[in-house]
């Protein structure tokens, strides 16, 4: 497969490359774009599997309020079932 930063399938949905699909698609029916805005505007939308357009490395909601509950109070001590 070609080294671009989006694959798309010919179902209007779109992922990352480097995304794991169940099975490896056909070249043909792939469709390569660089940029996610060049995908939206071709009519394609993000997969809702791959979640390609969520900022690669963020923090999951969840973890983030750890984070933030720990930013604001740095003397607490979490366990398992927090």
């Amino acid at each position: 497969m070609k080294d671009h930063s989006l694959q798309l399938l010919k179902q209007q949905a779109f992922s990352a490359a480097q995304a794991a699909l169940a099975r490896k698609p056909k070249e043909n029916n792939v469709v390569f774009f660089k940029i996610p805005k060049e995908a939206l505007a071709n009519g394609y939308r993000p997969c809702n599997i791959s979640h390609s357009m969520e900022q690669h490395g963020a923090a999951p909601d969840w973890v983030q309020g750890l984070l933030k509950e720990v930013e604001d109070k740095p003397n607490i001590s979490l366990i398992c079932i927090d």
